[in-house]
């Protein structure tokens, strides 16, 4: 599932780059045909701090790994970064149908870094939430389990 993913983003990005300033020094170094207006995405900050397994079963975060992952949301931000996005929607599963990290993770945790201050405004959090309701709780889905 996540290997096969990985496997073709592998092959459409460069990765001379681990950390949100860096990719952008990396964008820096070749000529771009657009402009670029980057969000940090909470799946991938989320798969980052707490590893693969963890970030699609784990309902809570850490503290410590909540900071982390809002200190990296304010280092991104610090280097051009404008926001974070994410979605909880049910649809959008991988083939092994676990749910994805921002499915699982806590409201709390998943709205954390919109708590973080932006070293300079404006901000924004693109955050989809499905229509008619409120961020869906996952904690009872078959691959969530509670933090130890």
């Amino acid at each position: 599932m996540i290997s096969g993913r990985i496997s073709t983003m592998e092959q459409g990005l460069r990765w001379d780059w681990e950390t949100f300033p860096q990719w952008m020094d990396s964008l820096a170094k070749h000529p771009l045909g657009v402009n670029v207006g980057a969000l940090v995405p909470f799946n991938p900050l989320r798969l980052y701090v707490m590893g693969i397994d963890e970030s699609c079963e784990r309902v809570h975060a850490t503290e410590a790994e909540t900071r982390q992952m809002q200190a990296l949301v304010h280092e991104a931000m610090a280097a051009g970064a404008f926001g974070w996005s994410s979605m909880k929607t049910l649809i959008n599963r991988p083939d092994d149908g676990r749910f994805i990290p921002s499915q699982v993770a806590s409201n709390e945790e998943y709205l954390a870094p919109a708590r973080v201050g932006p070293p300079r405004p404006p901000a924004t959090a693109c955050v989809h939430v499905p229509e008619h309701r409120s961020i869906p709780p996952v904690a009872a889905s078959q691959n969530a389990r509670p933090s130890d």
